[in-house]
């Protein structure tokens, strides 16, 4: 993790706790100063109202702790075991630019 990376398992935690928000997986992924920020990846029949409902979970973070990119996708990619992906999602928000 970067020098400027503010995210924490606390604030994971938060998210989770907060049953609106879901269980968003937070990861770690390099902005364009070469930083690493936070993104966001969320299953959802309904985007909008599965955006809405995380994005209202973290205006009650303080601007700085905030997911600086939310991606919505039909399934979260997981290996043989069930476990996350992490990498494959940090794949695909690079992939997505």
């Amino acid at each position: 993790m970067a020098a400027g990376s503010t995210w924490s398992s606390s604030k994971s935690a938060w998210f989770r706790r907060h049953r609106a928000c879901g269980k968003p997986p937070p990861v770690l992924v390099p902005d364009a100063d070469g930083v690493d920020a936070v993104a966001f990846f969320f299953a959802a029949d309904d985007d909008a109202a599965a955006r809405a409902a995380l994005q209202a979970c973290a205006s009650a973070l303080p601007p700085y702790q905030r997911p600086r990119w939310w991606h919505a996708l039909e399934t979260l990619p997981r290996g043989p075991t069930g476990k996350l992906l992490r990498r494959k999602l940090r794949d695909l928000h690079l992939a997505m630019g």
